[in-house]
């Protein structure tokens, strides 16, 4: 691919150890049927027309068994595989460091999905492509519908939060290139300190990401009865 010209490129956060999951195995590489997890949340991104390009940014012991996995499954879009580092966000910057030795056009639209959110629609990965176009920064997410609180202590509550302004974070949350390269070299370090690109975009530059209305589906596998909840579905 010539990454010259503007793109729309996913990257695939996979490189974590999953260690709530309580596996030997990385939970996106379990079986879930007759495949892994990362192959059914990379599904909507290989039917997407808008989505030009995959990003596996994966554990760095695991590119082997990923690029058999790949092969053997046919991915039908152009794709690249590399090692991601000890944190979420150490791992995105990998992936803007290989995309910027590519000279990726900084008009470029990247998308940040977790390799274990499987129940992604395509719309969704629509809605994030075009309004990225038009805001630069936009997080997919929906409003919170439990009463959350806080607890200072972890033993008893401090104070509630007012619901109607809180929002829960999904993926994918998407960028334009020249937005996301300044602000990782504008970032405080460690990168491990942030949860995701959006609040670095937000500290790094102040830039106010844009809210793209997600689903509750929308989950991470996280724990095993999230596994096997999921399992049922399929």
């Amino acid at each position: 691919m010539n990454f010259e010209e503007e793109k729309n490129i996913a990257v695939i956060l996979m490189a974590g150890k999953g260690e709530r999951f309580s596996s030997s195995l990385p939970k996106q590489y379990v079986l879930i049927g007759s495949k892994e997890l990362f192959l059914y949340t990379i599904e909507p991104f290989l039917t997407c027309p808008l989505i030009d390009f995959l990003l596996f940014v994966i554990p760095s012991s695991f590119e082997k068994k990923t690029e058999e996995i790949l092969i053997k499954n046919k991915i039908s879009k152009e794709y690249a595989v590399i090692p991601g580092s000890f944190s979420r966000e150490e791992s995105s910057y990998e992936a803007i460091k290989f995309l910027k030795d590519k000279k990726t056009n900084p008009s470029s639209t990247i998308l940040f999905q977790d390799g274990d959110r499987p129940f992604l629609e395509e719309k969704t990965i629509l809605d994030n492509v075009y309004s990225a176009k038009q805001f630069s920064a936009v997080v997919t997410a929906f409003p919170a519908t439990d009463s959350l609180a806080l607890s200072e202590d972890g033993y008893t509550l401090s104070s509630y939060l007012p619901r109607e302004k809180i929002y829960c974070l999904q993926t994918p949350q998407t960028f334009s290139f020249s937005l996301l390269d300044k602000a990782f070299s504008q970032a405080k370090k460690p990168l491990r300190d942030y949860t995701d690109e959006g609040s670095l975009v937000l500290d790094a530059l102040g830039k106010k990401p844009r809210v793209i209305l997600g689903k509750k589906k929308n989950v991470k596998i996280t724990y095993q009865e999230d596994f096997a909840a999921f399992e049922e579905k399929i």
